[in-house]
């Protein structure tokens, strides 16, 4: 369809008081008409110029699905179609396309600018056909229904009585949350932490824990450091932070905004780290970080930093609230249904993106408390376990929001949570590599306090085996491995948990491995800190020399004996090619219902008998590709000598059993 420009000023008559363009009100005013689940097709700007062009004219359709896509990916398309341009003699094709239901279950809008290539025109390896289009990119978002009862839309401003941050909205939250949320109360334990900071003199005061009367509630800091160098709490200092209070050195911006929303909720104490951990004393910052899950856990409110990347900008010094506009679209039975239009990534840019989100720390300072107030750069964000709710929406966030990449839903921790937790925490940054253990260690203890399982770098002693199995995003590792490289701990590396301890049942999975015994060393007492170095001796039917044939993006043929097997490779690093074309295959974990079958790849450790170290890990995802692997492996000749196991034996099934040592 070829679309003639249109001026993005020219409204139709009955909707001069539109917030959307000629083209989006006229998709909304036959939307209603359509039937079609699978969504309905309309006209719209020709150019992304023009698209540009009506965003700015206001059209808030327009506007929301532009912010789905950054700048550079704009530029870049405009590139492509001009590029593409002189070679087509059909022209662009734009369409809006309106879904009453996407994959949400949410109404939302997409819209695509493609090129249409003339007739048998030949672009790249492709000979175009009569009604080919090449798409050249895609905006999305959301259709928000605001009328209902569960979506309360608030377009305006902060009141002018809160002209600094909403405190009285904050401060509702907080009230309703405890009169009303009975999984958001804390624990009946009683916690204190070791020190405090009064919020209530003119002059912030450190006040220790024998000196509070009974169990005094307080608030948390979440916020990045950054590169600006303020006073801490040493050990010269401690009596002079007690008798003279908090001097101004120390307190940057972030501190006293923290201190001021303290305050003014009434709570009459704030931990924030570099004032109650002496950072001179390595012994007290071990102590204190071994009580993490219990600071957080208890703590009243976790005010969070969320925009401010260091401490100079402070909580809500650059907070401009967004206010999305609504429009109308009147349903089949001639009602007028009040909606907004979200980018896809409203979430993800409000909250999902700030600076905090990056840090390794703030996972655990996020998800231990059982509330949260994020003051981030475009407006305030609560979260506690019955509520998420932001200025816009108020009352709670609309569900097609939930659905960001980048969403983390505040949850009750347990076991079953650990490898959602890892793959986030993998995300993150610590500018201490040294920390990676003690960075997740309060959510690890939250886990060890309700089932009692050893904690076994990074993983559980129950089902061990199975949390072997995990892989590393394409890519490898950032930084220098650290041992045991078993555990994902030993990468700086985003990863995807294993498939059979995440999605796989106990009774669906196969196990071809035993683990005998586990030898960890820690760098102090704590079971939970920092891992030295750690060994499994285990024992498994399979051990044979492998070499693969790299054939495309992650696909190998693996050559055991003479047999050719199809496997899904992953290397924890950047090993190089040549490490590939050889390894030591060690099968995991078979899926009894699925068929796949994950296994790793071993090196042996030189002159150490027996031992070995991680390479990475191998996938077999066919019935077809798995019954040629057990096949291959069980006609595979013996290659393994004495120096390459513990030791050897038979099974009551005189299957051979090998005892190896992984490190």
């Amino acid at each position: 369809m070829l679309l003639e420009n249109i001026d993005p000023s020219l409204m139709p008559d009955d909707h001069v008081d539109s917030d959307l363009c000629v083209h989006c009100q006229s998709a909304c005013d036959r939307w209603a008409e359509e039937t079609n689940d699978e969504g309905t097709e309309y006209p719209h700007w020709n150019s992304i110029a023009r698209l540009e062009d009506s965003a700015a004219a206001g059209c808030v359709m327009c506007d929301q699905l532009l912010q789905s896509r950054t700048q550079s990916a704009t530029e870049s398309a405009k590139e492509e179609i001009e590029r593409l341009g002189p070679t087509h003699t059909r022209g662009i094709l734009s369409f809006l396309e309106l879904n009453m239901k996407s994959s949400k279950g949410e109404p939302n809008v997409v819209l695509e600018f493609a090129v249409l290539p003339a007739e048998n025109q030949q672009i790249g390896a492709e000979v175009c056909e009569e009604d080919s289009k090449i798409v050249v990119c895609t905006y999305l978002a959301d259709m928000i229904y605001v009328d209902g009862s569960d979506c309360t839309f608030n377009p305006g401003h902060i009141p002018a009585e809160d002209t600094i941050y909403p405190r009285h909205l904050i401060a509702d939250w907080l009230h309703d949350c405890r009169q009303n949320h009975h999984q958001c109360r804390t624990s009946t334990i009683l916690f204190v932490p070791s020190r405090l900071i009064s919020t209530y003199p003119s002059r912030p005061v450190l006040v220790l824990k024998d000196d509070i009367c009974g169990e005094p509630e307080y608030a948390t800091l979440s916020h990045c450091w950054g590169q600006e160098k303020y006073d801490t709490l040493t050990s010269p200092r401690l009596e002079d932070f007690q008798t003279q209070g908090v001097p101004d050195s120390a307190l940057s911006k972030t501190f006293q905004d923290a201190i001021v929303v303290a305050r003014d909720l009434r709570i009459p104490y704030i931990w924030i780290d570099s004032l109650c951990i002496v950072q001179d004393d390595n012994d007290d910052w071990l102590r204190e970080a071994a009580t993490m899950s219990s600071v957080y856990g208890h703590s009243t409110l976790n005010i969070a930093a969320s925009g401010a990347p260091s401490g100079r900008f402070g909580c809500f010094s650059s907070i401009t609230v967004p206010t999305p506009r609504t429009f109308h679209i009147t349903n089949s039975s001639g009602h007028a249904m009040t909606y907004t239009c979200l980018s896809v990534h409203y979430y993800k840019k409000s909250l999902g993106d700030m600076p905090l989100m990056e840090r390794g720390w703030t996972l655990q300072e996020r998800l231990l408390p059982s509330r949260s107030v994020h003051f981030t750069q475009t407006q305030v964000f609560w979260e506690c376990y019955q509520r998420v709710a932001c200025e816009t929406f108020p009352e709670q966030l609309p569900t097609a929001l939930t659905y960001a990449d980048v969403y983390l839903e505040k949850k009750l921790i347990c076991r079953s949570m650990w490898g959602w937790i890892i793959e986030r925490y993998a995300t993150c940054n610590l500018t201490y590599s040294a920390d990676k253990m003690v960075a997740i260690s309060g959510l690890a203890r939250r886990i060890y306090s309700q089932t009692q399982d050893r904690y076994v770098a990074g993983m559980w002693e129950s089902g061990l085996e199975r949390q072997l199995c995990w892989r590393v995003v394409e890519g490898g590792s950032k930084g220098v491995r650290r041992a045991p490289t078993w555990s994902w701990v030993s990468l700086d590396s985003r990863l995807w948990w294993s498939y059979f301890d995440y999605y796989v049942g106990t009774e669906e999975t196969e196990l071809w491995i035993k683990i005998l015994s586990i030898a960890l060393e820690h760098t102090g007492d704590d079971a939970f800190g920092q891992v030295n170095s750690g060994c499994l001796r285990l024992s498994c039917s399979l051990l044979f020399h492998a070499t693969f044939e790299h054939t495309e993006a992650n696909t190998s043929i693996m050559s055991i004996s003479k047999a050719m097997v199809r496997v899904h490779v992953t290397l924890d690093e950047n090993y190089g090619n040549d490490c590939i074309r050889s390894a030591i295959a060690l099968p995991v974990c078979s899926d009894l219902i699925s068929d796949r079958l994950h296994g790793l790849l071993l090196q042996r450790v030189p002159d150490a008998k027996g031992q070995y170290f991680r390479l990475g890990l191998f996938a077999i995802d066919t019935r077809e590709d798995r019954e040629a692997f057990e096949t291959a492996a069980a006609d595979a000749p013996n290659s393994l000598g004495s120096p390459d196991v513990i030791s050897m034996s038979e099974d009551e099934l005189g299957r051979t059993q090998w005892v190896i040592d992984l490190v």
